[in-house]
């Protein structure tokens, strides 16, 4: 009697279900299973079935000890080693398995997807471009092979492999949204479109294919139009602040950003218009910087003109090491900037700590300017991003800074929180409250409200 390797329909794995599906088909060719009672087996895969993998990877490990050559077993095992977190350990339980049986297909598949549930694409491409040939009749192969390539960069190996498993399964939509995947990845929409499509119209897959298809659509909207408005209030018998602005956003592609804009500013009884320009573009896929620069005709506060620029990189990846963190990326900014009494120079450090699947991320930076007088100024922030849904973000932080305007306050403390939500697919709201305390005892509170548009 075979071990049924399917995995239990039961939520909680959402990071392995990302991988393209951990279903193992039904063993027609795997080894006989060795002679284990029923009651053991069954307790196995009940156990597993109800994700109580602890349990289940003793009664495994007492099985193994009947029978420590079953390739069987030491897969399962390594199942459920994968399930707790424990990749290394089940690598090496997936490689003895391997070792006796060199042909076992599923065993090469799951070692793949222990590599990819550890976002080593190119290891898990590594493991399945020697097991999964074009003669592998296997839907759910063919298909992790796709998957894999896709994530690992390699387009033809993907498309391929999607078109194969297309003709395995031509009824099943997961092929039709892999082949969409990769053209969308090689910039071909109509392609892409297509064949979300063709997905569409299997109701396995027609909720991800609707919404592979209205991501696509709004990624045509190459234009975003943001307008926002700020009121300041103060608690002594300083005149009310009141600053509005409009910007453009054009994205000329996914490596590269132009955006203008023009803001005016209602302070200390008097009115400063600024037009600025910020440049974003991509390096590498690990790599971006942007450019800037603003000025201020007649400018009573804020800087006559002010320039910016700034790197960020990818350092590292937890994922699969430090609990749910994620990727962690560093950036520095600097400044240049020219007010009515002299020069002002800025800069920051930072990083941003990625989690949870990428639906929380935390900002810290340090850094200070350089003032007229040749004094430094320190400064640090301190922000929460977070993802409630794919419509809707709230952040929040707190900072120390100091303002260097003409008539400005010296160094200030701040706390903020907001939400940002999109209303539809096209319109866009923000929404926000900020303290500022002064070193001078006076507060500072700024409620904000934002729009966006794209078209």
């Amino acid at each position: 009697m075979r071990i049924d390797l399917r995995l239990p329909s039961k939520s909680g794995w959402p990071a392995l279900v990302l991988l393209g599906g951990l279903l193992l088909s039904p063993l027609t060719s795997a080894p006989a299973m060795g002679a284990v009672p029923s009651v053991s087996r069954e307790t196995l895969l009940q156990l597993r079935a109800d994700g109580e993998f602890e349990q289940a990877l003793e009664v495994v490990d007492a099985l193994l000890a009947k029978t420590p050559d079953d390739a069987d077993l030491l897969l399962i095992k390594g199942q459920i080693l994968a399930f707790l977190g424990d990749d290394r350990s089940a690598l090496e339980t997936l490689a003895e398995a391997a070792r006796l049986a060199p042909d076992y297909l599923d065993i090469r598949l799951m070692q793949a997807r222990v590599h990819g549930y550890a976002e080593r694409h190119d290891a898990a491409l590594a493991v399945l471009r020697s097991a999964v040939t074009p003669e592998v009749a296997r839907f759910d192969a063919q298909l992790l092979l796709g998957r894999t390539a896709l994530a690992a960069r390699e387009p033809e190996v993907a498309r391929d492999a999607f078109a194969r498993a297309a003709v395995l399964e031509p009824d099943s939509g997961d092929a039709w949204l892999g082949l969409g995947d990769v053209a969308r990845s090689e910039g071909v929409i109509n392609v892409a479109q297509l064949n979300y499509e063709r997905a569409l119209v299997v109701p396995e897959t027609a909720p991800v294919a609707r919404e592979r298809l209205d991501t696509l659509a709004a990624e045509q909207r190459r234009f975003e139009l943001s307008t926002d408005l700020s009121f300041s209030r103060f608690n002594d018998d300083s005149d009310d602040w009141r600053e509005g602005g409009i910007s453009l956003a054009w994205r000329i592609d996914d490596s590269r950003q132009l955006t203008g804009g023009l803001a005016v500013a209602n302070r200390y009884g008097s009115t400063d218009i600024q037009a600025a320009v910020v440049w974003n573009g991509r390096l590498d896929a690990r790599s971006g910087y942007f450019l800037g620069a603003a000025v201020t005709p007649a400018a009573n506060f804020l800087p006559s003109w002010k320039l910016r620029g700034g790197l960020d990189r990818e350092l590292f990846d937890l994922t699969g090491r430090v609990g749910r963190l994620g990727i962690g990326v560093g950036f520095v900014e600097g400044s240049l900037a020219d007010y009515e009494d002299g020069l002002v120079q800025g800069f920051d450090l930072g990083l941003v700590q990625y989690g949870w699947e990428g639906r929380v991320w935390l900002t810290a930076k340090a850094g200070g300017s350089f003032g007229t007088n040749g004094s430094f100024d320190p400064n640090y922030g301190l922000r929460l991003d977070w993802q409630l849904t794919p419509d809707s973000r709230v952040f929040g932080g707190f900072g120390q800074s100091y303002d260097n305007s003409t008539q400005g306050m010296g160094t200030t403390d701040s706390y903020f929180v907001g939400l940002d939500h999109w209303l539809t697919d096209r319109l866009g709201v923000a929404l926000s409250l900020a303290l500022e305390d002064r070193d001078n005892g006076v507060r500072q509170t700024t409620v904000a409200l934002g729009f966006r548009v794209r078209f």
